[in-house]
């Protein structure tokens, strides 16, 4: 029976790395898009979705192997690194949790930055998104020769400010990251409890050589029975 489980457990800790690893690497597929197209991307944010993508999917590697080879060495060197991991994510997610209203002092920064040193920043915004200036349409807006630049140009002309646009933006991805982050902690946090009940139950060594000297013992009596009865 207790073969039966540790059989089980296997297959589901093969199966949650399997996912683990794709999570992993949509991690880094949304860190390399939101460099790339989201405007005021942070690159700190940035490097630790990528980094966090490539550390699960090497992870995930290593937990998949240690189920698949029953080694119970190969497990814990997945199971500390993992729970470390989920620590780690909890602490970030109450953190970005009690800092979830502070989108607007980021924009803030991130567009007079953009348009302190590179006011072409600007400009894309206001051409993807329609707009002119920042909270109303001349507020550090783009040309930069005139207050009422971007409203008045022939090129620009718009009349809403960028935003409720950018926070619109900011606010979706956020969300996409967060869902994307709860799948990824359920996959954790499955796979934590199965390696730990994987590396509870798995034979030890001794315990091993002893399960192949009682079969080698079964096989050798069945043989003489054998032998006899012939």
């Amino acid at each position: 029976m207790a073969q039966v489980n540790t059989n089980a457990l296997r297959f589901i800790l093969m199966g949650l790395n399997v996912l683990g690893a794709i999570s992993g690497i949509i991690f880094i597929g949304m860190g390399l898009y939101t460099w790339t197209e989201t405007a005021f991307a942070s690159k700190a944010i940035v490097i630790t979705m990528i980094a966090t993508g490539a550390f699960v999917f090497v992870l995930s590697f290593v937990g998949g192997s240690g189920a698949f080879f029953e080694s119970r060495k190969t497990l814990l060197l997945y199971f500390v690194p993992l729970a470390a991991l989920v620590t780690t994510q909890i602490v970030l997610a109450i953190i970005a949790y009690s800092n979830r209203h502070n989108v607007d002092n980021y924009l803030d920064k991130a567009w007079q930055k953009a348009y302190d040193s590179h006011p072409r920043a600007i400009r894309d915004i206001e051409e993807e998104y329609s707009c002119c200036g920042f909270r109303d349409v001349m507020d550090r807006a783009y040309p930069k020769s005139k207050k009422d630049s971007c409203v008045t140009s022939p090129f620009y002309g718009y009349h809403q400010a960028c935003y409720d646009a950018l926070s619109a933006a900011v606010v979706d991805n956020q969300g996409s990251l967060a869902s994307t982050g709860i799948i990824l902690a359920v996959i954790q946090l499955l796979g934590l409890i199965t390696a730990f009940l994987l590396i509870t139950y798995l034979p030890n060594e001794e315990e091993r050589d002893e399960e192949l000297l009682a079969e080698h013992r079964r096989l050798v009596n069945n043989g003489r029975n054998n032998y006899g009865s012939s």
